[in-house]
């Protein structure tokens, strides 16, 4: 069995103190986003994950659509408003270049291609839904995700990553843009 070379009974306590931190948010940013257009937090959600040996993984991100809607429109230069209903069907193709220029993921030392496989739009969120091609077995993971942070200085990505077993929690900021995580046999 694979291990980590961060301990997961912490890693275990961590995610579960950033997924309270998150509920809350979560939770008083929607009453907050009532009167006000702009919300405190600006926080997205990554999660991975991969079963041992599988030749594939799979990759969730969850963003606030205000948020998303802002970034494509400010990717593509347009003064013309992004309308949060037709982010997930219209603007698909631009949605997808757009992560992959703000989302990275190596493997092993190697890039890996994310595929953009769904969005939903579920109360103020986009749900986005990726796969990526990867060896069943992995030695080191780094990712990078920079998305929203050209707009929002203070925006936050909380990955969550579950490999063979194991979970482990980071947070990525404009300043720790990266994280690499070790898997040891």
């Amino acid at each position: 069995m694979r291990g980590l070379k961060h301990s997961v009974s912490q890693s275990k306590s961590d995610y579960h103190m950033y997924l309270q931190i998150i509920v809350i948010a979560l939770f008083f940013s929607g009453n907050m986003m009532a009167s006000t257009p702009d919300h405190a937090f600006y926080i997205a959600v990554i999660e991975i994950n991969h079963t041992a040996h599988a030749k594939e993984a799979e990759l969730t991100v969850k963003v606030f659509s205000d948020d998303m809607c802002d970034a494509l429109r400010n990717a593509s230069q347009s003064a013309e408003a992004v309308e949060p209903e037709q982010v997930c069907t219209k603007y698909a193709e631009e949605l997808a270049d757009y992560f992959a220029g703000h989302l990275s993921l190596y493997l092993n030392a190697n890039p890996t291609q994310l595929k953009l496989n769904g969005c939903e739009e579920i109360g103020d969120t986009y749900q986005l839904s990726f796969s990526m091609a990867c060896p069943e077995e992995w030695d080191e993971l780094r990712i990078t995700a920079d998305f929203l942070m050209e707009l929002f200085p203070t925006q936050s990505q909380m990955v969550h990553i579950a490999h063979n077993g194991n979970t482990i929690t980071a947070r990525l900021t404009a300043k720790h843009k990266s994280h690499t995580v070790t898997f040891v046999k």
